[in-house]
C-alpha cells in the first residue's frame, strides 16, 4: 500500500467486549485502505463489512473468522473492498480506550 493523503477521515470506536460498528461515508467507503490504531488497552478484533458485520473475537472453538486481531499500541494498514462502508470491533476482554480508523486510497 502506497502513502495516504493526510486529510481524510478518521473514525473512532470506543471498543469494549460488545461489537461496535462505525458506518462510513460513501466516500470513505469507496476507499481502498485502512490504517487502524488500537489505542486501548488489550486486543481488539477487527472486521469490515458491506452491512455492519456482528464482530465476534476469535477463539479455538470458532470457526475460522474474516478480519484481525490488532494488539494493544499496535497500528496496522490494511487493503480494503470498496463495497464495504462500515467497519466493526470487538475486545478480547472489556478493557478502555479506542481504536482510531483512518480511511484512504493507497498512490
Amino acid at each position: 500500500m502506497g502513502l495516504q493523503n493526510l486529510n481524510t477521515n478518521t473514525y473512532t470506536i470506543a471498543v469494549d467486549a460488545s461489537s461496535k460498528s462505525a458506518t462510513l461515508t460513501p466516500t470513505d467507503k469507496a476507499a481502498n485502505s485502512l490504517i487502524i490504531y488500537n489505542g486501548s488497552t488489550t486486543a481488539a478484533f477487527v472486521v469490515s463489512g458491506e452491512t455492519a458485520p456482528t464482530a465476534v473475537f476469535p477463539t479455538s472453538a470458532t470457526v475460522p473468522l474474516q478480519g484481525k486481531v490488532i494488539a494493544p499500541g499496535a497500528t496496522v494498514s490494511f487493503t480494503k473492498v470498496t463495497t464495504h462502508g462500515f467497519v466493526s470491533a470487538i475486545q478480547a476482554s472489556a478493557g478502555t480506550g479506542s481504536l482510531y480508523i483512518s480511511v484512504g486510497a493507497g498512490e
